[in-house]
């Protein structure tokens, strides 16, 4: 009975530590993505700023 209850919460373990890994890879992919678009809006503004003759930091 002992036994039994142990592996039952080592499988829930598990199975908590792989949700945990996959929710840790999909916020990885999402901040990899923005980190991206942030990239992109910072050149963006660079050219705009030249542009512009400069003006806006």
């Amino acid at each position: 009975m002992l036994s039994e209850q142990l592996t039952a919460k080592e499988r829930l373990i598990e199975d908590l530590n792989k949700r945990l890994r996959e929710k840790e890879e999909k916020f990885y992919a999402q901040f990899a993505k923005l980190e991206k678009a942030m990239n992109q809006l910072n050149s963006q503004s660079m050219w705009l700023a030249q542009q512009l003759g400069g003006y806006g930091g």
